[in-house]
């Protein structure tokens, strides 16, 4: 009987066993929920007081309702971002850690992120699985819209300061180079200051013209001869009839206008004085033939004085001057002398 009453009861163990395995294998065991992917993430600057911030805060959508793995780590710990690092390439990444992190109140399918710099366009966000299921490995990643470029991060981030003194150097002076001397290459650089100038094809081939005409024997200097071209399609374009024909004050053209120093007065950009027979000999700085020519052409549109002084705070450095614009109604007012004519 001790024995029946043991296998009666081993039997129902093991029907019980196998009715339990039968119904999971049917489907009546639970199945762990599945991971969300991230549908959408976006990073804003932020905006205190009416004034742009330098921190961020980057919204991530998810594309169906989730539970968070119960976990005693902080939820921004579950996420990272890899971003450009504006400060040296874009092809370099950088990480940046998430200060706080919370589920969006009116969206629970949205959590917060928080950070403490700007994110740019190009950043990446790394979301760790295992925030939503527990001892889960691997990471969810996603690119992330962003209202700033890289080069606009970094001018928003902060001050930013010079590291080649040599760029705003004030003793420098930018020595003239074969090219400067090279009618064929003054000519290719006339052609391309006049397409930067946004000049039209017309006013762009009369300025080359008169680039090609211009007497070698009044303006020896080919630097010389493409600013004063570039003066074509300005205000000033009547400054090239002025020096280079008799429609002057003087009724002659200009004896010589060339880089040379300006007699008895080192420290001018140019000079003009006259030869016995009245005609101009325009003396320009040579310190400045290294310059661009546009720099140089506003010089030569000065009509209204025979010189152009340098400002006290820059006479070391003919560079460092003011610069007319082409389109200013009138040329800006230097000193004048009593021993020297108009042009």
């Amino acid at each position: 009987m001790i024995l029946r009453s043991r296998t009666v009861r081993w039997t129902g163990l093991l029907l019980v066993a196998m009715a339990m395995a039968i119904a999971t294998a049917c489907g009546g065991g639970s199945t762990p929920k599945p991971i969300p992917e991230v549908a959408k993430a976006k990073a804003t600057r932020d905006v205190v007081n009416n004034a742009p911030g330098v921190t961020s805060t980057i919204r991530v959508a998810f594309d169906q309702a989730f539970e968070l793995a119960k976990t005693n780590v902080p939820l921004a710990s579950l996420f990272e971002i890899e971003a450009p690092d504006p400060y040296t390439a874009q092809s370099t990444k950088k990480r940046i850690l998430v200060q706080t992190a919370e589920i969006d109140k009116d969206s629970p399918r949205t959590i917060l992120l928080h950070i403490k710099e700007l994110i740019p366009t190009g950043s990446t966000l790394k979301v760790a699985k295992k925030g939503f299921r527990k001892g889960e490995p691997g990471d969810l990643t996603a690119d992330i819209e962003s209202d700033l470029s890289p080069a606009e991060t970094l001018l928003a981030s902060k001050a930013l300061s010079i590291t080649d003194t040599r760029l705003i150097d004030g003793s420098h002076v930018r020595a003239p180079s074969e090219a400067d001397r090279d009618p064929a290459a003054m000519r290719a650089a006339l052609d391309a200051h006049l397409r930067i100038r946004g000049a039209t094809d017309a006013t762009r081939q009369r300025a080359l013209d008169r680039f090609d005409v211009m007497p070698a024997d009044i303006m020896p200097s080919a630097k010389a001869r493409a600013a004063l071209a570039a003066l074509t399609g300005t205000y000033a374009e009547g400054a090239i009839d002025s020096l280079l024909t008799a429609n002057n004050c003087t009724g002659k053209p200009a004896a010589l206008i060339a880089f040379q120093p300006p007699p008895d007065a080192p420290e001018l950009f140019a000079r003009v004085t006259f030869t016995r027979d009245g005609r101009r000999i325009v003396s320009l700085n040579p310190s400045i033939e290294g310059d661009r020519i546009d720099h140089i052409a506003p010089i030569l549109a000065h009509r209204r004085s025979t010189a152009t002084r340098r400002p006290a705070s820059s006479r070391r450095s003919p560079r460092r001057r003011w610069t007319p614009s082409f389109t200013s109604p009138s040329p800006p007012p230097t000193r004048r002398s009593s021993m020297m004519a108009r042009l």
